[in-house]
């Protein structure tokens, strides 16, 4: 039954998402209005706001103008359901946490989530757009920062993981005058370090350019990219920071005991 509710209670932020991804791509201020049609206008009733549900009962059709609802939607909803179980799962079962319930665990939870719900829009905006926005990086930093200094991490902790994310991307960025990386990566980075601290913060770097190598050459392989072409860095640093959020203390045991 817990598991059940964390994923419904992701799917309800991915149905969140999903709007304040639209109103990024837009432009409109992120709490203005409720929900609607994107081609037709149509405000959305609370039967067509039900995470999934709503796009397969409706076939993934608007009920005012018939236009095609994008499949991202309930894909973005499924997504963050099933992050916020996978985070459920491994900070209080598989690594033995607080339970939820003490406040420690409860916090550590909600840190959790929301800050899945931020790599996740970075994940997507950067796919989609090859932006990574200050809009949402910078209030991210700061809202992760308060987290981590709440839960107990070290302040010096904290000011040298945020120094050594921004600072990691920014020489890229003077050194090639902006053609590796762009400035959002910047950001990012320092949200990164908030977040993961410096030592975690290696291991999401480690996996993140591994994973984006990997990709990489195997798009170059399949004819899908050149040698130079760019890709949207911030998708795998999203998801080395997860990895590294969840299993970065065993990677580092593991390596300093090895």
């Amino acid at each position: 039954m817990t598991l059940l509710i964390i994923f419904i209670l992701g799917t309800i932020v991915g149905s969140a998402l999903s709007a304040v991804l639209w109103r990024l791509e837009t432009g409109d201020a992120w709490t203005h209005g409720r929900s609607k049609c994107m081609k037709c206008a149509k405000t959305l009733g609370p039967l067509e706001l039900i995470p999934i549900v709503s796009w397969l009962v409706q076939r993934g059709r608007c009920r005012g103008c018939d236009g095609a609802i994008a499949k991202s939607y309930p894909a973005i909803e499924l997504a963050t359901g099933l992050l916020f179980v996978f985070g459920y799962v491994a900070r209080l079962w598989v690594w033995g946490e607080a339970p939820v319930g003490a406040q420690i665990g409860l916090l550590t939870l909600v840190r959790d989530f929301y800050a899945i719900a931020v790599l996740l829009v970075v994940f997507v905006f950067d796919l989609t757009h090859g932006l990574i926005l200050d809009r949402v990086t910078i209030p991210a930093l700061v809202i992760l920062s308060v987290f981590s200094l709440i839960l107990g991490m070290n302040p010096l902790t904290l000011v040298l993981g945020i120094a050594f994310g921004a600072g990691f991307f920014g020489s890229q960025y003077a050194i090639s005058g902006g053609r590796w990386i762009g400035g959002g990566d910047i950001r990012l980075g320092a949200v990164m370090g908030a977040l993961l601290g410096w030592k975690l913060l290696l291991v999401a770097l480690f996996v993140s350019y591994v994973s984006g190598a990997t990709v990489g050459l195997a798009m170059i392989a399949a004819g899908r990219k050149e040698w130079g072409s760019k890709i949207p860095f911030g998708t795998f640093l999203s998801v080395g920071s997860i990895i590294a959020l969840y299993f970065g203390e065993q990677a580092v045991r593991w390596y300093v005991g090895g």
